[in-house]
């Protein structure tokens, strides 16, 4: 599945043509979604991406999956899950000081990208669907300790990227 899925995210040029060949995975059965959520997990934080398209190619694709669901309740599940497979993990190492320290700028980049691409492509058009509850309130204490952590560093290119996930999120 991942050779399959990998390239067809890198070189999807839309979201909407990404969600429509991958729609088979997005199909609301657990089994089918926890799978695709997992593998989507591994592409992220196994293999990194050069390019943002693949990042918002993939979240796109689950905000669509999510505001498609039948019922209320059905999409909010769907949207805690990605939540906690791939955004939360996300915000978690980029607001931890040892991953900071020790992670590349290279790599602080690309986690920056994905966070952007969880509250731009995927939480935030999902919270402006009224039907669906998704609160940023257990985000906040996270986010502020990673603002913070990244503002205090001597390096002038990890400060940025505190201040443009601070724009982004806040």
């Amino acid at each position: 599945m991942e050779m399959c899925l990998s390239p067809l995210a890198k070189e999807c040029p839309t979201p909407e043509m990404y969600h429509t060949l991958s729609s088979s995975f997005l199909e609301t059965s657990s089994l089918t979604f926890d799978a695709y959520l997992r593998l989507c997990r591994r592409l992220f934080y196994i293999r990194q991406f050069k390019t943002g398209n693949t990042i918002r190619n993939i979240f796109s694709s689950f905000c669509m999956a999510v505001l498609k669901c039948q019922s209320p309740k059905k999409s909010a599940d769907l949207a805690m899950k990605v939540d906690e497979v791939l955004g939360l993990p996300a915000l978690r190492l980029w607001s931890d000081l040892n991953s900071l320290q020790t992670a590349s700028l290279e790599r602080r980049i690309y986690l920056s990208q994905i966070l952007i691409s969880w509250f731009v492509d995927f939480r935030n058009p999902v919270r402006a669907d009224s039907s669906i509850n998704l609160s940023h309130d257990h985000l906040l204490p996270d986010v502020l300790n990673g603002i913070s952590i990244h503002l205090g560093s001597p390096r002038v290119e990890i400060r940025t990227l505190g201040m443009v996930i601070r724009g982004v999120e806040l």
